[in-house]
């Protein structure tokens, strides 16, 4: 039996309602397994959704398909926590478009548009171990560790991405879902206008025609 979920919540941790961002309260999520050849015992190493398939797979003793960026968690279940990831990255374009890049608890977000979210900077740090909540932007009083993680989620980047584009780049070019869709559907007329005039980084979205519409 697996237990697990989506995303999480936020409940107005750093201004942030639902999950429209990509901080922990969003990211960190439960995952349960309960069979019969499982041992009982917490872990603490990183992982991710694309890891359920591939672990579920190796406890069934089944075959794991060739190409899949998820790997089984089995090693960790065996104690071999060494073998697993040692960091993590986690996108959102949902709300504001954002990458965060995780390492030895520390969090590095970059915020490529932050939306009506204000107080967002485009780089910020988190010590996870002191800020579970990630509501204390530490870049600033932590310069050469903010420095040091910007230069490996840019290595990242070139080692993943390698000749492909970028997609939350094309997301922010192209205007994300927050205003192509969800805004002029859930706020009404005066509201929508004063989004637009507020914000000119939202109106410059709205390249093309659209037709107005709100649900019911």
């Amino acid at each position: 039996i697996a237990i697990t979920s989506d995303h999480g919540e936020a409940f107005g941790e750093y201004g942030f309602w639902e999950h429209r961002s990509c901080y922990r309260n969003i990211s960190h999520l439960p995952l349960i397994l309960n069979g019969s050849s499982i041992p009982k015992k917490n872990l603490t190493a990183y992982t991710q959704n694309i890891d359920v398939m591939p672990t579920l797979l190796d406890l069934a003793g089944l075959d794991i398909p060739e190409g899949l960026s998820g790997k089984s968690m089995l090693p960790l279940l065996k104690g071999r926590q060494e073998e697993f990831r040692d960091k993590v990255l986690v996108s959102s374009d949902h709300g504001a478009i954002q990458r965060m890049f995780v390492e030895n608890d520390y969090a590095l977000v970059h915020t490529l548009e932050r939306g009506a979210w204000d107080h967002v900077e485009e780089y910020e740090l988190f010590d996870l171990s002191k800020d579970p909540h990630q509501v204390n932007d530490i870049s600033t009083g932590e310069e050469p560790r903010a420095s040091e993680m910007r230069l490996k989620l840019r290595d990242w980047l070139a080692e993943t991405l390698g000749d492909h584009p970028d997609p939350l780049e094309l997301s922010h070019l192209r205007g994300s879902r927050m205003w192509t869709d969800y805004a002029p559907k859930h706020l009404d007329q005066e509201e929508f206008n004063n989004l637009l005039e507020n914000y000119p980084e939202i109106k410059r979205s709205y390249e093309t025609d659209f037709i107005y519409e709100k649900d019911d």
